[in-house]
Formats: structure tokens, sequence, C-alpha cells
């Protein structure tokens, strides 16, 4: 879709004042010395996880799991054990199998932003060289995956997460359904240049940019926010019990923190979740309960690795 106009990914929950323009997409970041990125990039391998269920009608029962580590740094912060299979009591202290709700978060790959034809608004022009190869590396890894195995996958219509989405669809055997209620932001038509836009940003008082229009036809922040909790809880009712890829964006993964955690702005001037590209964030909940565990975010190992 080269002629379709790009939706700027400014990033919703900072409190930005620099702006950062990057080969993939317009980045806000925020200057205050406060603001935290949720980001580790080099931690240890994790041992094997164990669960242990313990009765007083019996011994205690233990499950090991492992979870297959290809390097030995995983970048990402690990919440929970990520693991398909969970354990719970049932009335007579035995180990029952709990039947889940599993969501994967997966960011596009590195694309690229231009002109068509060096004329127009700025447009997402697709997956760049290595936005493919970050996405291919990421096919093999859920291939040979016996943990991740989504059976359902979803994606973002706009350019970048349509073909990561159509990569990821052939290595896992799977269609891919579209939804345009996983686009970033859609902050812009790309008509307007970041000097611009920052200029109206700073303009705006910060309790007032959640419900500023920057462009006639834009989304306002808030606009954005209920659209993302809209569409996760539309999403994770219609395939309760499933295992679900959602091909997305950056902001739309931050903003799934809002969502599920019950964050507000105030939260996000201090500290933000960081999503590389071809990450994963995993949530699960017993299916037909609205609580949410977060067993890992911005899971890039398999970048990592081919560093």
């Amino acid at each position: 879709m080269p002629g379709s106009p790009q939706r700027h990914a400014v990033w919703p929950i900072v409190t930005a004042a620099t702006i950062e323009r990057g080969p993939h997409r317009r980045q806000v970041r925020s200057a205050s010395a406060l603001s935290w990125v949720l980001c580790l990039s080099a931690l240890p391998a994790p041992p094997a996880e164990t669960y242990t269920a313990h009765s007083t009608a019996g011994p205690a029962v233990q499950s090991n799991e492992v979870y297959p580590t290809p390097c030995t740094t995983v970048p990402s912060i690990r919440i929970a054990a990520a693991s398909d299979k969970r354990y719970s009591l049932g009335s007579t202290g035995n180990v029952r199998r709990t039947r889940m709700t599993l969501l994967y978060l997966i960011r596009h790959g590195e694309n690229i932003d231009g002109k068509v034809g060096g004329v127009g608004p700025t447009v997402d022009l697709g997956l760049s060289e290595l936005g493919r190869s970050q996405v291919e590396r990421l096919c093999r890894r859920l291939a040979a995956s016996d943990s991740i195995k989504p059976t359902t996958l979803l994606a973002s219509t706009e350019r970048r997460a349509a073909e990561t989405a159509q990569l990821l669809g052939v290595a896992l055997g799977l269609g891919v359904t579209p939804n345009r209620d996983l686009e970033e932001w859609r902050s812009d038509d790309g008509n307007i240049e970041p000097e611009e836009f920052m200029a109206q940003w700073r303009n705006v008082k910060e309790r007032e940019r959640a419900f500023h229009r920057f462009q006639p036809k834009s989304e306002t922040q808030a606009e954005f926010f209920a659209r993302v909790g809209t569409v996760l809880n539309c999403i994770s009712k219609e395939h309760d019990g499933g295992s679900i890829a959602l091909v997305t964006h950056g902001g739309f993964i931050q903003a799934s923190f809002r969502h599920f955690f019950g964050f507000g702005d105030a939260a996000f001037r201090r500290a933000y979740p960081a999503a590389a590209h071809t990450s994963i964030s995993h949530w699960r909940a017993e299916a037909g309960s609205d609580r949410w565990v977060l067993e890992f975010t911005n899971d890039a190992r398999h970048i990592e690795c081919a560093a």
C-alpha cells in the first residue's frame, strides 16, 4: 500500500520534549530525567522453571518445565514462567491443568518511511532489508518453538505489519486475519513535518495532549487508548481459551500495558515499556477470567543471538 497515508507512530505514553527521526518511524522521546524505559538487554539465561503445588492432603507435586534458551542473553523482562501449561489445585488437593487464553503481541520488523516518487505524504514503504531479516529470524524461532504455538494470527493492516504477518503465517502454517484496530496511533496523515509536529506538541499543555487532535482527521491519544483497550477486550472474548498472535506496533504494545494493568498517564510519565522490532510480549489469563498475567515482554532474543 505505498500510496496510503502513513500513520506516524509518535509513542503515545511519553512526556516528550525531543524527537528522534529513525528509518522506521517518527518517535517522540521524553527529555525528563525521571523517565525510564522498561528494557533490559542482557539478563542471565533463566534456569528451568519449577512449579510446586503444596497440599495438606499429600506430598508436594512438582512439574519441571524448561524454556529453551538458544543463546546466553535474554533481551526481555521475564515476569513469570514462560510455559503454556498452567497448574492449580483442585478441591481434593490434586493438580489439574487449567485452560488458558494466550496473547502474543509481536511488533513488526524495521521498515522504511518515505515519499512515493519523492513527492506527496510520508508513507510506509514496507519492510527494510534488515526488517525482513529480523522477521525471518523470528519465523525460524517460532517454527522450532515448543512453547509458543499460536493457532490464530491477526495483523494490523499497515504495510510493515502486514508484510511481517505474511512471513509469519507461512512459517506457522496460519492464515492472516487483518484488523484495522491493531494499527499504530493515527497521529497524522504523513503531510506534517517532524518539526511542525513537535512545535504543536510543545505548545499543547501536558494535561491536554491526550485530547488534542494534531490534524483535523487524526486520532487523539485518548481515542487511541480506547481503541487499543476495546480491540484487546474483543479479541480475548472472541478467542477465549485460544492462543492468538497479534502483529502490531510499538505504540500499540505500550498502550496495552495501560489496558491490562490499568495504568494512567501519571505512571507513564515516569516509565514506559520498550518494544524492539519483532519482539514478543506475552500475556495469559485463565479462560473466562479478566485477570491477566504478563509472562514476558520485549523478548527479541532471536535478534540478539544473531548479532
